[in-house]
């Protein structure tokens, strides 16, 4: 699996490639691991050359919940295909974390959260 990370304001975004499985689940949780340690506002996961996520990598991301609620930090999923988000839906973990079809639509959940880093700040007038 090629796992490739990017920032985009105070977001951490992890792009996932091929199959996420036992093999390579250590691999993608000591990047989640780091990512959590810079504390970003929100960590993406952008799922759209994942084909394949086994209850191994899912259980990566479950084993992360407790510490991104405890360091206010939100995990969301976009371009996950039909079938590993149907795994999501029966699991309940769509519940969980919010999934969006895509990075544009990411961007806009973020926009109208409150408190969203993407947001211009306010002018300070003289």
């Amino acid at each position: 699996m090629k796992i490739e990370t990017e920032k985009l304001e105070n977001i951490s975004i992890v792009k996932l490639y091929g199959e996420l499985d036992a093999s390579n689940a250590v691999k993608v949780d000591q990047t989640l691991s780091l990512l959590i340690s810079e504390k970003p506002s929100q960590i993406w996961i952008d799922g759209t050359q994942i084909n394949y996520i086994s209850s191994a990598g899912l259980g990566v991301f479950l084993s992360h919940l407790q510490t991104l609620a405890e360091e206010k930090i939100e995990l969301l999923f976009f371009g996950l295909n039909t079938k590993i988000k149907h795994v999501f839906a029966i699991l309940g973990l769509d519940t969980l974390i919010p999934i969006v079809h895509s990075r544009e639509e990411a961007e806009t959940y973020i926009a109208i959260q409150p408190n969203a880093d993407l947001q211009e700040e306010p002018r300070k007038e003289a």
